[in-house]
């Protein structure tokens, strides 16, 4: 997981990702589908239970999360959810950082969630990783040009609340430290170590805040 002394949000996004470039490549005719206004879920038929369950829940957070960025793009977004960690990764077109629960496929219109089934005994929540990765989606439909990788993070946590105010204090340290990563290097890739990269969501998440504050965007 990711380091202890970065708090409460930095166990979700542990699995929280946004990629461009690779696509899904699974065989079509092993999925099974439910779909409505705006969004498909695809799922094997050993998560047939899980879909089910999580279909309501899924419809529900895409309204939320439009409602709470005041974009509402009609085209579909299409979520699967691999039954395996090895369709996973070919989901994403190669192996994806330790930990990964979920990917948002940049221009592709796509979340890859990774199944419960994957992790036996494992504790996370795949509602509020879906719910970050329903942001990206929406984000990514409603605008056309680039958006800054800061920005779109910053937008995606705060919408899901996973924003705290611990997670503020601790950048308020790290600003005393001099440990705060310059905003332009956070344009288009975020650090690749757990420590760091906790802290370029929390600075995301945080600038992008305080900017809604005052306005600016």
């Amino acid at each position: 997981g990711l380091s202890s002394g970065l708090p409460v949000f930095s166990a979700a996004l542990l699995g929280l990702a946004l990629l461009c470039g690779v696509g899904p490549t699974a065989r079509a005719e092993d999925w099974q589908a439910l779909s409505g206004p705006g969004l498909r879920l695809d799922y094997a038929p050993e998560d047939r239970v899980l879909a089910g369950r999580l279909w309501p829940a899924m419809t529900a957070d895409r309204q939320a999360v439009m409602e709470r960025l005041r974009m509402f793009p009609p085209e579909e977004l299409r979520v699967v959810l691999a039954p395996t960690r090895e369709r996973f990764a070919e989901l994403l077109g190669g192996e994806p950082p330790a930990g990964t629960l979920g990917v948002y496929l940049l221009g592709q219109r796509t979340i890859v969630l990774r199944s419960p089934r994957t992790a036996p005994g494992g504790d996370w929540d795949l509602r509020g990783v879906l719910r970050h990765e329903l942001a990206h989606g929406i984000i990514d439909l409603a605008i056309a040009q680039p958006v800054p990788l800061w920005l779109h993070e910053g937008l995606a946590i705060l919408v899901s609340d996973e924003l705290s105010y611990l997670d503020e204090a601790e950048l308020t340290t790290l600003s005393a430290l001099g440990r705060l990563i310059p905003l332009p290097s956070l344009l288009a890739s975020f650090p690749h170590g757990h420590g760091a990269r906790t802290v370029a969501y929390t600075q995301a998440a945080s600038f992008v805040r305080f900017l809604l504050r005052e306005g600016g965007m």
